[in-house]
């Protein structure tokens, strides 16, 4: 099987469509790179490895000559592709080191590409994998080659601009350097009104990574400014920040598509690890409207399981699935907590967003969960919570637990059977992973 990849630069939350009945929507992801190529069918050129699908979009690497190469600091990569062979002229690239990744979207002229890779995570091993469009989908990407790159410099310092920063008229103020910070992170700038899609710009997104760890963060835009704050969730050490825009095109293909405008490191100093109780994107646990429900379901004569229940109810009785949401808008940037709130409506995303919130504002550690639900072929992708019960972790699933689907029409039922759902009940979901 050949590794396909969004073109989603840094947007890596799976929030898929969910469905009680039939599962019919169709989500985006970004598939997990495992191993390097490794097919019967690739083949060396020289001191590089081609997939299947590198050899058939032409893909040759100019520069570096060997696939094994030293850096300092940044290095060149240059490349060709034949034009006619590819469905759009971009070529994806992305860094990696030790749980770190940057990535980029190059641009291919008369079939060729250059661009100086910043080497941003420090002295050793980085590893880049090569993209190239996918023959059928737009905005997909298959693995077309590696290479592996020693730094021998230290991290790197300041603020790196992409090309984006100036076509769509960002300006930072805040941060202007590497940044020590407590636990928080201060953003805060603006967007030149006279620059393309300015006005359509609501929003900016904010990508934390350590190691093997990942958060995103909502910064909305209003009169052209930003002023924000983000967390630093998983604890002491360095954090890679990505701050990008919405990808907009008159035809605005799809949603979830970004373009990043700036990267820049954040050593944070705060001590404690607090990824499971701080808000995140979508879960606004400190809102004083979350605040004032969740005293209102909770209070300090219930034990925990008890909290988690009265969360689960309120958010299974209360929230009316969205069936006009789920086969026809889809997710939306601004899927978030308050507005389930505000709306009492939603597909599974909501469902998780409103209940974690209330969680997390009673000072319980609640995630939330992707993965995929249903029965048989019948399978979507979908979204639940778990919550930390009596220091073990308690699964809950309140959007199955709110009714089901019935000729596309809701039909509300609540039951209490995905609540600490036992093994055969919740046989029909798979976990897939943690998502901030």
């Amino acid at each position: 099987m050949s590794l396909k990849k969004a073109y989603l630069f840094i947007v890596l939350l799976l929030l898929a469509a969910c469905s009680d009945e039939q599962p019919t929507s169709v989500h985006q992801q970004i598939e997990a790179v495992k191993q390097p190529i490794a097919s019967d069918e690739a083949v060396e050129e020289g001191d590089f490895t081609y997939s299947p699908e590198g050899q058939e979009a032409g893909l040759t690497i100019l520069a570096p000559s060997s696939d094994s190469v030293k850096g300092s600091h940044t290095f060149t990569l240059k490349g060709k592709v034949d034009s006619a062979n590819i469905k759009q002229q971009d070529i994806l690239i992305e860094l990696k080191k030790d749980g770190y990744f940057w990535s980029d979207l190059l641009q291919v002229e008369n079939g060729k590409f250059t661009h100086e890779i910043p080497l941003f995570f420090g002295k050793g091993i980085h590893e880049l994998l090569v993209y190239v469009p996918d023959k059928e989908y737009d905005n997909y990407f298959q693995l077309g080659t590696t290479l592996t790159i020693y730094n021998d410099s230290d991290y790197w310092g300041g603020i790196r601009y992409s090309p984006a920063y100036e076509e769509r008229g960002i300006h930072l103020e805040l941060p202007a350097d590497v940044e020590v910070a407590n636990l928080t992170s201060r953003i805060i700038g603006s967007i030149d009104k006279d620059a393309p899609f300015a006005k359509e710009t609501n929003h900016l997104l904010i990508t934390t990574s350590k190691e093997e760890d990942y958060a995103e963060y909502v910064i909305p835009v209003k009169d052209n400014t930003f002023d924000d704050q983000f967390y630093l969730r998983f604890g002491p050490g360095k954090y890679f920040v990505t701050v990008s825009v919405p990808h907009i095109e008159k035809t605005n293909r799809e949603p979830f598509i970004y373009s990043q405008v700036a990267q820049f490191l954040v050593d944070n100093v705060g001590a404690e690890d607090q990824r499971d109780l701080l808000p995140s994107k979508g879960i606004q646990s400190d809102a004083p409207e979350i605040v004032a429900l969740a005293n209102e379901l909770m209070n300090d004569t219930m034990s925990d399981r008890e909290k988690a229940k009265a969360v689960y109810e309120y958010t299974a009785k209360t929230i009316s699935y969205n069936t006009g949401k789920l086969y026809f808008i889809g997710n939306q940037w601004d899927d978030s907590a308050l507005k389930t709130l505000k709306f009492k409506t939603g597909i599974c995303v909501d469902y998780s967003y409103l209940a974690i919130a209330l969680l997390r504002a009673a000072g319980m550690e609640a995630r939330y969960i992707v993965g995929t639900a249903g029965f048989e072929d019948d399978r979507a992708g979908h979204a639940w919570v778990e919550v930390k019960v009596d220091g073990e972790w308690l699964t809950m699933d309140p959007t199955w637990g709110s009714g089901y689907v019935d000729y596309g029409r809701f039909e509300p039922e609540y039951t209490e059977d995905y609540f600490d759902p036992t093994e055969e009940v919740f046989s029909s979901h798979v976990r897939e992973g943690v998502v901030y």
